[in-house]
């Protein structure tokens, strides 16, 4: 329902905050890479959610995600590890898979794995799905797609009310409070 910024009042504290996919890859794997400009994040991706991750961990919040965010990272990073490889297309890049990317994507994965469960972070207890209607019905209500919208079904559920994340179709969800560095918010 509204926008926190790392220096607002409204910053969470002791509340469960939800980290979004797009800041773990951030966290984790974005940050740890020398990336080509074109597969590179944006600067203050990679300079202010750091900031932003450290600051929900000092106001003793705890780190939540989505078991949805695991598949969510493996496409983001099969697609730059294809793309690193010279492999855009998608035919090339189920080649690639095939062809040893899907033993570095499973290393990757691993890492990352790693470290949510070094941060502490607790994925999301298994709920039921949207079923097809239920997930239309929500799609005509916010701003979601994807993945997001078995994510904020997850949220609403375990009534989680943080969510760091830089997509500000979150703001559309009237239950969450987004914590972001993105201006446009």
């Amino acid at each position: 329902m509204s926008s926190i910024n790392i220096s607002s009042s409204k910053f969470p504290q002791n509340e469960k905050v939800f980290l979004d996919t797009n800041v773990l890859y951030w966290l984790t794997f974005a940050s740890a890479r020398s990336l080509p400009s074109t597969l590179k994040p944006s600067a203050y991706q990679l300079e202010e959610y750091p900031a932003l991750f450290q600051a929900v961990i000092e106001k003793n919040n705890q780190l939540i995600y989505s078991h949805y965010s695991i598949p969510e990272l493996v496409n983001i990073i099969v697609n730059v590890e294809s793309s690193l490889s010279g492999c855009g297309k998608r035919h090339e890049k189920k080649k690639w898979l095939r062809k040893g990317g899907r033993q570095i994507i499973v290393s990757e994965m691993k890492t990352i794995i790693e470290t949510l469960e070094s941060w502490g972070a607790t994925p999301l207890g298994p709920i039921p799905p949207l079923d097809a209607t239920q997930y239309m019905d929500r799609y005509a209500n916010v701003y979601l797609d994807g993945y997001d919208l078995f994510i904020e079904n997850e949220l609403s559920t375990n009534n989680i009310k943080y969510i760091l994340t830089d997509d500000i179709d979150f703001l559309s969800v009237n239950s969450l409070d987004v914590i972001t560095a993105n201006r446009n918010a």
